[in-house]
């Protein structure tokens, strides 16, 4: 149940992300899902992203490189706990073609994340988020529609030393989503 208020405040957040022209894949969204076993008990994510991206090169070794600002809200449920999440990360992302409708991406970004969950291993509820990822877009409709996007990404979520515990968790996202 908290995941499906989570999914439908994201969807607003989305829609109030103003209306006007935008050029193509300005924007991307998606959910994801994540387990960690690193911890004391186990660790369920469910997570909605919506990210704004920013273009820096194009053509930069066969590819496009772009700046992207990225804002997520989830679920965290643990065997003693649930909670939410939500965090604000930069990313630099960099996507090359492998085909004429398709395209592989590679994600690195460093961002922060707040959560009401009683995580043992975070020592407090302002954590940092270094995460890197891989992915594959492919196009719809020959190529001319918007992308199917497929990704894992590896988070490590820690207080960098400001509180104790500083244990961190890692956890294994898989995401899907499109871009417009």
């Amino acid at each position: 149940m908290r995941f499906l208020v989570v999914l439908f405040l994201s969807g607003g957040i989305l829609l109030s992300a103003g209306s006007g022209v935008r050029a193509r894949e300005d924007w991307d969204v998606a959910v994801g899902a994540a387990v960690s076993h690193d911890t004391e008990q186990d660790m369920d994510f469910r997570t909605v992203i919506v990210r704004k991206r920013y273009p820096l090169y194009d053509r930069w070794a066969r590819g496009r490189v772009w700046f992207g600002l990225e804002f997520n809200v989830g679920t965290v449920e643990l065997e003693t706990d649930d909670g939410y999440e939500v965090g604000l990360t930069p990313a630099l992302l960099y996507a090359f073609p492998v085909g004429s409708r398709s395209r592989f991406t590679v994600e690195v970004g460093v961002g922060g994340l707040y959560t009401d969950a009683e995580v043992p291993e975070y020592g407090q509820d302002f954590n940092f988020t270094p995460q890197i990822g891989i992915g594959f877009q492919w196009f719809l409709g020959g190529g001319a529609g918007p992308p199917i996007n497929l990704w894992y990404r590896l988070r490590h979520a820690s207080n960098a030393g400001l509180a104790r515990p500083n244990g961190g968790v890692d956890a294994g996202y898989v995401f899907i989503g499109t871009s417009f």
